[in-house]
């Protein structure tokens, strides 16, 4: 017995009823298409205050290793309590690409890891920089460094604050002196100076004295 089964839609389904799901699909597809309406923006305002995130990221720091060698993650930590011994806690986030965040418990600390850079682990220089609320990890330079930078060889005439401050700007942005930070130099002028890595550091500076004596001085301390 051979049985027809060549079928159609028709022959279940009135002409009525194919209207109605033709319209529905065309339905679907009109609200699918309103989703992926690329003119459309989705706006978002945060719920915290200017002032509330401000206290927040004062407490943090970003820094990448120059070498770009990477670290397991509890080691570098590990590496960082041992160098900076601070009083309270502090939380060590992953960024990617070997940038990392700091978020210190207390702000001391934090201030006293910046002044005392800069800073090495296994002689890889980091490069330290304040968090940006609204930077992203990507768009930090991480190009500036603040260095101790040694001037030797002057005569007593020549050390003093003025004298030494515009020696100092060859190299970059120097810190302001204070009389306190002067009356502690005896054979040579010691003076931080926040200086561009991406630069070649020049290891000497001729001065030319009211003598017209010419001197090489000049040499950078170790982080």
């Amino acid at each position: 017995m051979k049985g027809n089964h060549d079928c159609v839609l028709g022959d279940y389904l009135d002409v009525d009823d194919m209207g109605g799901i033709i319209q529905e699909f065309e339905d679907i597809i009109k609200r699918m298409s309103n989703l992926m309406d690329k003119n459309k923006e989705l706006e978002y305002e945060e719920e915290e205050t200017q002032e509330e995130c401000l206290l927040e990221w004062r407490r943090c720091l970003v820094f990448k290793l120059v070498t770009g060698r990477g670290h397991a993650f509890f080691i570098l930590k590990e590496m960082l309590l041992k160098a900076w011994k601070t009083s309270g806690d502090f939380s060590l986030s992953d960024l990617g690409n070997n940038i990392y965040k700091i978020r210190f418990e207390n702000l001391c600390d934090m201030e006293a890891v910046l002044k005392s850079s800069p800073w090495a682990l296994n002689n890889e220089l980091m490069v330290i920089e304040r968090c940006d609320d609204d930077l992203l990890p990507k768009e930090y330079e991480f190009k500036y460094v603040w260095f101790w930078i040694q001037i030797h060889g002057l005569p007593i005439s020549m050390l003093n604050n003025k004298k030494i401050y515009n020696m100092a700007k060859k190299f970059g942005n120097p810190q302001n002196i204070t009389d306190e930070d002067a009356a502690k130099w005896g054979k040579y002028a010691r003076i931080r100076v926040r200086i561009d890595i991406t630069k070649p550091l020049p290891k000497e500076m001729k001065v030319t004295f009211a003598s017209k004596k010419i001197h090489n001085v000049v040499s950078g301390d170790k982080p």
